[in-house]
């Protein structure tokens, strides 16, 4: 019989989980003892990561008695379990957040570097606001506001607080170039939002608790906890959609997590996905299977985009795409045929050249 201060003992000095097996314990089960142990005169603060849509939450564990005048430092973070969202899972942004707290790279205060100098010098914040106020109007000035620039970070744009200033300071600096993580990753679809449904961020999602049929291209919610579509358990409700009779599939490059949770993993070649959907649309046409019903009266130049692509068979499309032309004429059927359908697009489909 080995007591609780033998344990650790033995645990400390390395033994391996077969043998902590061997000697009746269960490697998970003593894991998580030492978690509890660990933690045990730690303070619990429950928050949300700040990195994505998503906003998956999270529990901060802290050292240190505030009333005592002890600064509080963060020594483990990890998912929710009781957070709907993301049931205690992150990805490898979240999951990395401590040590993004931790890095002696992460910038805490205003620095300066001199023109012609490779040194960063730290200033006060009085200091950096005076400089900004002195600088910006001079270089407004002589290079016009083409040579002012914004980013605004996810952190940033998923801030209610930091957030709220955005809309006060950009508009101040009219005709400055604004980028963001957008810009990277998703303007594409924004700019289609745009076209389609007259707003940027009209981006439609699909209500996956009324979907009997889902395509899933250029995204993988086994990571990404479903970006945009903002729901709990996403990689539950793709199981939830099959379990019902429905159907699910995954088109990608590279066979993702996601497949996992799908009927069928169709390969294709990167940079193709508009070619892919410009011959499923083909089929959807040229066969009598498009029918806007009831969106009928908001929807114009259907007759436009029959002619746009009118050459764009599935047999054109097969040798770029590498799908060949018979599963592109399966997929449109199947999308036409199912009670209730949606094709969800995100990043995969934005950072090409055709995005």
């Amino acid at each position: 019989k080995v007591s609780r201060r033998q344990f650790f003992k033995i645990a400390a000095g390395g033994m391996g989980g077969s043998s902590l097996a061997m000697m009746g314990y269960a490697p998970a089960a003593a894991a998580n003892e030492i978690r509890g142990y660990k933690l045990a005169r730690t303070t619990e603060t429950r928050s949300t990561c700040p990195y994505c849509s998503v906003s998956c939450g999270v529990i901060m564990y802290s050292l240190g008695d505030k009333s005592k005048n002890v600064k509080s430092s963060i020594i483990h973070v990890e998912g929710d379990p009781d957070n709907p969202v993301n049931r205690g899972t992150l990805c490898p942004k979240g999951a990395g957040v401590l040590d993004m707290i931790k890095s002696p790279n992460r910038l805490k205060f205003p620095e300066v570097r001199a023109a012609g100098s490779n040194e960063w010098k730290r200033v006060s914040w009085d200091e950096a606001l005076g400089l900004i106020a002195e600088r910006l109007p001079a270089i407004i000035g002589e290079h016009g506001r083409d040579a002012l620039a914004v980013y605004i970070g996810n952190p940033v744009a998923h801030s209610f607080q930091l957030a709220a200033g955005i809309p006060i300071l950009v508009p101040m600096l009219e005709g400055a170039q604004i980028y963001s993580p957008g810009t990277v990753d998703q303007w594409p679809q924004n700019v289609v939002s745009a076209l389609l449904f007259g707003h940027m961020w009209a981006i439609p999602v699909p209500d996956l608790d009324r979907t009997d049929h889902l395509i899933i291209l250029g995204g993988n919610p086994s990571a990404s906890q479903g970006s945009l579509m903002a729901t709990a358990d996403v990689l539950g409700k793709l199981d939830a959609i099959r379990a019902r009779g429905g159907r699910v599939t995954v088109v990608d490059p590279r066979r993702t997590g996601t497949v996992d949770h799908a009927d069928e993993w169709v390969p294709i070649r990167p940079g193709t996905d508009a070619l892919l959907l410009a011959a499923m649309a083909n089929v959807l046409l040229d066969e009598g299977l498009a029918d806007p019903g009831r969106l009928a009266g908001c929807t114009d130049g259907l007759e436009r985009v029959r002619d746009a692509i009118a050459g764009i068979t599935p047999e054109r499309a097969s040798g770029p795409t590498g799908v060949d032309a018979t599963t592109i004429r399966r997929l449109a059927r199947d999308l036409a045929a199912a009670p209730s359908a949606a094709v969800y697009g995100r990043i995969g489909l934005c950072t090409q050249e055709f995005g």
